[in-house]
């Protein structure tokens, strides 16, 4: 301690002549060394974190435009809705015309002339109704044939070897947009 008096401790703090230091040269170097490194440290992990927050926003870019790409899983349901509506309809279309058929049917066998223009007639709205009925069946096969414009037919003369060559021109067209792990379903009975 060095007893001295509040005015003296000002008067060395005000005066600029009097250089007042509280370490002795060496410490006081040594000291100003540790400051100046801390400092390049704190640059240092000032410019990792800005670096790794580059990296995070670039990761966030690239994620966004992928998922800019997929598809949006309302629409995905709105295409479901659709499907299943379209389904029923389709089923209470051949509900009607089950009801349609054993109708006239009934009506046929129940008229007490059968004569051979009624046999004709009977034939004739049978065949149309089994038509009618076989045509309603091939759409219903039809909706997921997809048709792509610009490919060329394959000239094989078997069906088994068309569909080869459909299905590599298909995956030719897959892996050229990207998605190789698509799988197609093929109904054989066409």
């Amino acid at each position: 301690m060095l007893h001295m008096t509040g005015d003296l401790y000002d008067q060395l703090i005000s005066s600029s002549n009097v250089p007042l230091k509280w370490f002795c040269t060496k410490c006081e170097q040594d000291l100003m060394d540790k400051s100046y490194n801390g400092t390049i440290c704190q640059n240092d992990k000032l410019d990792h974190l800005l670096l790794a927050v580059d990296k995070m926003m670039n990761r966030y870019e690239t994620i966004e435009k992928k998922m800019e790409s997929k598809c949006d899983i309302a629409e995905v349901v709105q295409l479901d809705s659709r499907t299943k509506h379209l389904e029923e309809r389709v089923r209470k279309y051949d509900d009607e015309l089950e009801i349609r058929i054993s109708s006239i049917e009934e009506q046929l066998r129940s008229n007490a002339m059968a004569t051979p223009v009624v046999q004709a007639v009977h034939g004739a709205v049978h065949g149309a109704l089994q038509q009618d009925r076989a045509e309603e069946l091939e759409i219903e096969q039809r909706k997921c044939n997809v048709i792509v414009h610009g490919v060329p037919e394959s000239e094989s003369e078997t069906s088994d070897q068309r569909m080869d060559d459909d299905l590599s021109i298909l995956s030719a067209m897959f892996h050229e947009v990207g998605v190789e792990d698509a799988t197609v379903e093929s109904d054989a009975s066409w």
